[in-house]
């Protein structure tokens, strides 16, 4: 993977992050588990960690719970 790749990918889960923070405080909805969802195939994809895309451990795993129901 080129250097520009991964860049592009890190822009890309950056936008999902701010999407992600917008709709923290709302109800969870099918878009908000898209959006965590693709998140993790971007990061994946890239490599990329919680650092790299400017969150940290403790906003990801607010994310995560609430995806995955922990959170309604």
């Amino acid at each position: 993977m080129t250097s520009q790749t991964r860049e592009v990918l890190k822009q890309k889960a950056l936008r999902e992050v701010d999407i992600l923070k917008i709709k923290e405080n709302q109800p969870i909805d099918n878009d908000f588990e898209t959006v965590f969802d693709n998140l993790l195939n971007i990061m994946a994809q890239g490599r990329l960690g919680i650092k790299d895309i400017g969150i940290t451990e403790e906003k990801f795993a607010r994310f995560s719970n609430k995806r995955f129901g922990y959170i309604k």
